[in-house]
């Protein structure tokens, strides 16, 4: 199937998909942890999985996956709910600088995206107060609203309509990715996000404070599964410049995550996703024998940046199926003559390594009937077992002056290499619950020394050679590229510490505007800020993401002076909004906050 772009269906297909979520959202909410059998599941248990799962769904390898296994079973209730066809995407990037005209936030579809009731409640459009109401949040999840819905359980949306959102062109730099690390901030800078795109759909489209501005709860505002459509799109489009990238997969796990039976906080594709009773491997091509779809193209679908293919070794054993395993050689043997010198910088629908797909339509709902259990005592269960396994430490510090954690660290390295090197150490690493170690056999890219005061010294002998001082009492989770986690046995909150990033603050440019507001006829906004509560709440570097938004401000005055000249010495449009639309000028606050 082809799951196409909002503002090309028809009318009619829009009423039809807007009255097939009206129709899961009448269901009865179930036990959280349940994946339901596609024609029982709710809405609203889509919402309290997710916040389940937060924890460990973003800010980590898991990320696109999860959510894409999410979109899948989603999309699986929709068919059963009135509505044929793949899950719409909205293309929002596409109209940046005017995305509250779209008429998907209007009272003929999910309502308008601020409100002028005192709680923020949507009181227009398919999903008003008090016609509809949100998920109540059980037990475990309960907290995760951050106060939301305490006097209501009415849709809180607030979007920030003036402001614009993240450009296609602030996207369009990832497609230069070499590496799903790359792709996703990881070599970098530990970030799922760090062109705010993600971001962005949630925060300035929602709102700060709303239901799509709340990283557990944020599946109650029918928005996100537009919005989460075109997310897996962009990873869909970057996997799809080559075979190998397909199937690169690599990264972080959060800690605690269940998934992570070994504990060793490495990703890799013969786990299973959270919550969703599938493997990463099946996954990973969107036309094998799980999934069955393509994306259409669309207005934010730039040229992209030219790239060299890395060498096709072939498709992983993990990622193979019976549609797979027969193209896999061909496959293989096509990509290794031309993959170290395929430049590509196209943006059609569907990419050089979907040679195996064309032929599983009738497989798409292959376990839909499947029911998995995901509680959070499971965590408690999974690391009891992994707790059994006792093995010898083989990292220790001399000297008196050592905290416990200086030789009870828990800590993996991560670098660049194979899936099977990879395989084998999660395989073959000696792990053990508390007060241990995990190494792998890795070149050596950090040491670990005792310092004053109990602390621990994490020096990265490579690149940067700087030093992470870890504060008395907190134990090392593991090690990354630019990061690292820590945590304290009193509490289940991991803390990431990150390599001195210095913040480098906006430079204005003489002669470019800095009042733009919202249908201007030349000069282009500033997009919306990522709220610091979003960073707190993904673990991201702060300093990253802020100098990211300063570089581009920076780009939009260069455009704007060149595309449409100077202004005044004090900054002044001289032009009038020629859009009734909000006004009101746009502050970019770059905050020095702590990374």
């Amino acid at each position: 199937m082809t799951r196409v772009e909002w503002s090309t269906l028809t009318s009619a297909q829009k009423a039809q998909y807007v009255a097939a979520v009206k129709t899961l959202a009448a269901r009865v909410q179930s036990s959280a942890g349940v994946v339901a059998d596609a024609a029982t599941i709710a809405f609203k248990d889509f919402v309290n999985l997710h916040a389940r799962a937060s924890p460990w769904a973003h800010g980590s390898a898991e990320f696109y996956p999860y959510h894409r296994a999410m979109m899948y079973h989603f999309e699986q209730a929709m068919q059963t709910a009135g509505w044929s066809g793949g899950v719409p995407y909205w293309d929002w990037p596409a109209i940046s600088t005017n995305w509250w005209s779209s008429d998907v936030l209007s009272s003929t579809y999910l309502g308008s995206p601020s409100s002028t009731d005192a709680n923020h409640c949507v009181i227009d459009g398919a999903f008003a107060y008090p016609g509809y109401t949100v998920a109540v949040l059980d037990s475990d999840t309960a907290g995760y609203a951050d106060g939301l819905h305490a006097t209501t359980q009415c849709l809180i949306r607030d979007g920030a309509v003036g402001s614009a959102a993240v450009s296609s062109a602030d996207i369009n730099t990832r497609y230069s990715a070499l590496t799903y690390a790359t792709f996703r901030g990881d070599a970098a800078d530990g970030n799922d996000d760090e062109s705010g795109f993600h971001a962005s759909g949630h925060e300035t489209i929602g709102g700060s404070g709303s239901d799509m501005g709340n990283p557990s709860i944020s599946p109650n505002d029918p928005l996100f599964w537009l919005h989460h459509g075109f997310v897996d799109k962009v990873w869909w489009r970057w996997q799809n410049r080559c075979p190998a990238l397909m199937y690169d997969y690599e990264g972080p796990l959060t800690i605690e995550d269940p998934i992570d039976l070994t504990d060793s906080q490495i990703a890799v594709m013969t786990e299973d996703v959270d919550t969703w009773g599938v493997t990463v491997g099946q996954l990973l091509n969107t036309e094998g024998s799980l999934l069955c779809y393509t994306y259409t193209s669309s207005g934010s679908d730039l040229t992209m940046p030219a790239i060299t293919c890395p060498t096709f070794t072939g498709i992983p054993s993990a990622a193979q199926d019976d549609s797979s395993s027969s193209s896999s050689s061909s496959s293989s043997s096509s990509s290794s003559s031309s993959g170290a010198s395929n430049s590509s910088t196209s943006t059609s629908s569907s990419g050089s390594s979907n040679s195996s797909s064309s032929s599983n339509s009738s497989s798409s709902s292959s376990s839909s009937s499947s029911t998995t259990t995901v509680t959070l005592a499971d965590v408690w269960v999974n690391k009891m077992l992994t707790a059994l396994i006792t093995i010898t430490a083989t990292l220790s510090f001399s000297g008196s002056n050592t905290n416990s954690s200086s030789t009870a660290a828990s800590t993996i390295v991560f670098d660049r290499r194979d899936r099977d090197h990879e395989h084998n150490v999660r395989r073959d690493l000696s792990v053990r619950r508390d007060d241990s170690v995990v190494v792998d056999d890795s070149p050596t890219h950090y040491e670990i020394l005792p310092g004053a005061n109990n602390t621990l010294l994490v020096t990265y002998l490579q690149g940067s050679n700087q030093t992470i001082v870890v504060p008395a009492g907190e134990k090392i989770r593991f090690v990354y590229r630019s990061y690292i986690e820590t945590y304290t046995n009193t509490s289940t909150r991991y803390t990431r510490r990150y390599l001195d990033f210095p913040l480098k603050a906006y430079v204005p440019t003489p002669g470019a505007p800095t009042n733009v507001t919202a249908g201007d006829p030349c000069y282009q906004m500033y997009p919306k800020p990522t709220s610091d509560n979003w960073i707190q709440k993904h673990q991201l570097n702060a300093n990253r993401i802020r100098n990211s938004e300063a570089r581009r401000m920076e780009r939009i005055d260069k455009w704007n002076i060149e595309n449409c000249g100077p202004v005044g010495s004090n900054g002044t449009v001289a032009s009038a909004s020629a859009d009734s639309g909000a006004s009101t000028a746009i502050a970019i606050p770059i905050a020095t906050a702590s990374a």
